[in-house]
């Protein structure tokens, strides 16, 4: 699924039914998905950056305000992200806001709003139902990520200071694992006897850990 962005995917979040997931990525984009056997892309958000939301919708500051309360050039950089930037300047002088944007019918825009393509009016209504959606995930993408499972110690469970490898295989805390020899001579994972008393220092892992909290 992740081949149509360019670079890796550093967040991804799920709407609260599971049905549509947003990911966001190094080349600067957010993809909005609509899950399901043959996912589908239903928005596609360039300009993304770590701690803000991408235009085309509200600032960071407004991301949690319902759509209704939209201006009208916020409705206008959400129908350019849609592509369909060509009618910008119709919804500018009929005054189309996020109220307005809510009560709008096929109708409407085919004989108010001069949007004659049948693609573009199903587009904008389809985008339209999809807005609350799309900001809850991009929203989410903000979030503070929850500590990874493989940063807590397996003794204390807290995020290691340093991390070293046991004779077992499995990475635990110096102190944590210095302290369990003291008293024990088998595994704390695996209950099995370690062969040897060695701890080496993962030092990879401590510079993932060191960047993660620098991050959060």
């Amino acid at each position: 699924m992740f081949k149509h962005h360019i670079f890796y995917v550093s967040f991804c979040a799920f709407s609260k039914d599971s049905k549509y997931l947003a990911t966001a990525s190094n080349d600067r984009t957010v993809k909005v998905w609509k899950l399901s056997d043959t996912s589908v892309i239903m928005a596609n958000l360039s300009g993304y950056e770590e701690g803000g939301i991408t235009p085309g919708y509200p600032s960071n500051e407004r991301s949690e305000i319902p759509n209704e309360a939209w201006s009208i050039e916020e409705v206008c950089q959400w129908l350019s992200s849609l592509g369909l930037g060509v009618y910008e300047e119709t919804f500018r002088k009929n005054a189309i806001d996020g109220k307005e944007l809510n009560g709008l019918t096929a109708h409407d825009l085919e004989t108010v709003l001069e949007v004659a393509p049948l693609g573009h009016r199903s587009k904008i209504l389809r985008n339209r139902n999809l807005i609350p959606e799309i900001i809850s995930c991009i929203n989410k993408i903000g979030e503070p990520s929850t500590t990874p499972e493989e940063f807590l110690c397996p003794i204390t469970h807290e995020i290691m200071k340093e991390p070293v490898i046991a004779s077992d295989g499995y990475t635990y805390d110096k102190l944590a694992m210095l302290s369990w020899l003291e008293k024990e001579q088998r595994s704390p994972m695996t209950n099995m006897n370690l062969t040897s008393a060695e701890l080496v220092p993962n030092r990879t892992l401590k510079m993932m850990i060191q960047k993660f909290l620098q991050n959060n």
